[in-house]
């Protein structure tokens, strides 16, 4: 048995093309509202916050590092109420249940892809539940949850059920799992959401010396294994990981910069998957496409 590997291009999207079809998918826009800021574009519970504390707020801690400059970061505080702001939860355009569409859509997106930073508490889930319409009617209501990524941004999938036709969505995202209409939050979790986007993980290579253009992957195609060049990069130790398209973690090394290293691939199963090289300055994604031959 042979394992081939073709490492597909990073897949650039012009700024411009960003916004797509999600409106404010990066979180880069935001708007005053007396004491505190709401994304443009969703809804959040800080209308009812009195502060210091907002359930929704603008975080620079956002991924991939080289695309916009702000995420949205949500959080829980189980001090407070539903009524008092403190269940982290962000939607489309308006709270509105049973849901309604938020936005229009054009095309037959199949999935919703973006990235996520997740710190839970006392056993909490985080969210992300996409809502397809066709003149008014429901079409589809999907969801995965995250149970945890510590402090590393990883990628997410939300995957759609077949469907015939759709025109407008909802999004949803939650930093806990309700049980039922009215269950809080178990802890006070925080999650970060960036770069949502539909079909397409929005993917980057910062143009920056440490890393930019300094690391390859080869060969391409690869038999069996992957060898990673990071030569001529100084500094703190690197750490790879290789994600499917859920967003869960495969495989993860540290590795020293100014070195070779090698991957084997034989127990991977047939698919795409997602390379992030990072350090503490500095991060590069890279999809991998998977295929065994017999």
């Amino acid at each position: 048995m042979k394992t081939y590997a073709t490492l597909l291009v990073v897949l650039f999207i012009p700024l411009a093309c960003l916004k797509g079809q999600i409106p404010n998918n990066g979180f880069e826009d935001w708007s005053v509202q007396g004491i505190y800021e709401d994304p443009d574009g969703w809804a959040t519970m800080n209308a009812v916050c009195t502060g210091p504390f907002f359930s929704a707020t603008k975080s620079t801690d956002h991924y991939p590092p080289a695309i916009g400059n702000h995420a949205v970061k949500i959080e829980c505080n189980t001090s407070l109420t539903q009524a008092t702001g403190g269940w982290g939860v962000i939607v489309t355009n308006a709270f509105d249940y049973p849901f309604k569409p938020a936005f229009p859509i054009t095309g037959h997106p199949e999935k919703l892809w973006g990235y996520a930073k997740y710190i839970p508490e006392n056993g909490d889930q985080a969210v992300i539940r996409v809502i397809l319409f066709l003149n008014g009617t429901e079409v589809i209501n999907n969801a995965t949850t995250i149970t945890g990524t510590g402090m590393t941004w990883q990628p997410f999938s939300v995957e759609f059920d077949p469907y015939t036709a759709a025109d407008s969505a909802t999004i949803m995202i939650m930093a806990w799992m309700p049980i039922g209409s009215t269950s809080p939050p178990n802890g006070n979790s925080v999650l970060f959401i960036d770069n949502l986007s539909f079909d397409n993980l929005i993917t980057e290579t910062p143009e920056t010396p440490s890393i930019g253009n300094s690391i390859s992957l080869h060969p391409n195609p690869a038999s069996e294994h992957i060898t990673l060049n990071t030569a001529g990069l100084k500094g703190d130790p690197l750490t790879v990981k290789f994600f499917d398209l859920r967003g869960t973690l495969i495989m993860s090394e540290t590795i020293l910069k100014d070195s070779e290293s090698r991957f084997n691939l034989k127990d991977f199963q047939d698919g795409v998957y997602i390379i992030t090289v990072s350090s503490a300055q500095t991060a590069w994604t890279q999809r991998l496409v998977v295929q065994h031959q017999y």
